[in-house]
């Protein structure tokens, strides 16, 4: 492609730069030590074009194949800090996607750990925080995910990076048949909870116990039934147990429906043959955070 055909991002084009950069029909003049002192793979691209080309006053040239639009916003991520916040700060999942592909491929580890840091704030791996995250109504997390396409994109993406220890959780929140396999293989929990849940010991009113006793447990099988609730069975809700339990039946029902949600929970990466404990994906993940 000739010069002419080029179109300048004036945002990321400097006087004084002393790389150019051409993807697609966009082309990007910045400070190659900006470049190469973040991404080791730019670093080994620079030097091997100064061997073949040797030194001279004129710009580096650099022809990448990568999607132009991508590259324009790792490339802002890279000279605009405000651009790609840490968390708590919020961004959106296309500024997430594009820093996250290109700062993985050119080993930009300060770009890369941000983009992780994002994920594992909408991808926790601790179960009370997990359920928190799915099961809320909050806001930008739904926004992150308003187009259902974006779990997929996610999906590739961590795949590709070997980032396992998001993966339950994207697969969670969009494969419901896998989890509704795994209801059905369950079922035997489901029984458990309607014969465990019985008066306790030093229960204070039996009768009306047993009564409210009989409600929740037609409240579970009927949710097992419907198959579109895949919570209950990996996270103990309170609005399991009915207030109308005293407070001993209460404390105990709480207390068994949270060692089966516990054992459920550490089956969950096994169910998307993920081949890791949580406490090794919680290994992984410090590392790469």
């Amino acid at each position: 492609m000739s010069k002419g055909a080029y179109t300048q991002v004036p945002s990321l084009w400097f006087a004084d730069g002393d790389i150019i950069i051409h993807c697609g029909q966009k082309e990007y003049r910045i400070h190659q030590f900006t470049l190469t002192s973040q991404c080791t793979v730019f670093e080994d691209m620079t030097l091997i074009a100064q061997e073949l080309n040797g030194q001279n006053q004129e710009p580096q040239e650099l022809e990448l194949q990568d999607d132009s639009e991508e590259l324009t916003t790792f490339l802002r991520g890279l000279h605009e800090p405000s651009y790609f916040p840490s968390p708590p700060e919020k961004v959106p999942f296309i500024t997430l996607k594009n820093i996250f592909r290109l700062s993985h491929k050119y080993d930009c580890q300060i770009l890369r750990k941000r983009a992780l840091q994002h994920i594992s704030s909408i991808c926790p791996i601790n179960q009370d925080h997990f359920f928190t995250i799915i099961t809320d109504e909050n806001v930008s997390v739904k926004a992150f995910f308003e187009d259902s396409s974006n779990e997929l994109v996610l999906l590739s993406l961590c795949r590709e990076a070997e980032i396992h220890w998001a993966l339950p959780s994207i697969f969670y929140r969009g494969d419901l048949q896998t989890i509704l396999e795994c209801m059905h293989k369950h079922v035997s929990n489901v029984a458990e909870i309607a014969q465990v849940l019985k008066p306790g010991v030093a229960c204070s009113s039996q009768k009306k116990c047993l009564s409210a006793r009989v409600r929740s447990s037609n409240n579970l099988l009927q949710r097992f039934e419907d198959q579109t609730d895949r919570h209950f069975l990996f996270a103990a809700q309170p609005e399991n147990f009915s207030a109308s339990l005293c407070g001993t039946c209460r404390s105990k029902d709480v207390n068994v429906m949270s060692d089966i949600t516990r054992r459920n929970w550490a089956k969950l990466p096994s169910l998307y043959n993920i081949p890791y404990s949580w406490k090794d994906l919680a290994t992984q993940r410090s590392k790469d955070l």
